[in-house]
């Protein structure tokens, strides 16, 4: 791993967006984000179903976790993650159900 500066903030060495996990599979998303916060990156945000965010938020307090709602929102919510984050990961524990679909919709839009 490279060494980095104290000068720098949170933030500048990497910021991670992952999308997925689902009321059943809440592990699979927590462990890309804390897989991309032990190699580098010192910020790490988890767009998810609502069901999925209470548990993902309690696993750690290191990752930023937003809950994907409604319909309409989801592509309001999902694209500033696309333009901030270094690296997209998306689909562990998404699933295959019709909100997984919305969510790959959304991206797509």
């Amino acid at each position: 791993l490279p060494n980095y500066s104290k000068m720098h903030y949170k933030g500048q060495n990497g910021k991670v967006a992952v999308i997925g996990g689902s009321k059943t599979y809440t592990g699979a998303p927590y462990f890309a984000a804390m897989a991309a916060l032990r190699t580098g990156s010192d910020l790490a945000f988890v767009y998810c179903h609502e069901d999925a965010a209470i548990p993902i938020k309690s696993y750690s307090p290191e990752i930023i976790v937003t809950s994907l709602l409604a319909r309409a929102e989801k592509e309001q919510q999902v694209r500033p993650a696309l333009e901030m984050a270094k690296s997209v990961v998306i689909g562990p524990g998404l699933g295959r159900t019709p909100f997984a679909k919305e969510v790959f919709k959304a991206l797509l839009a």
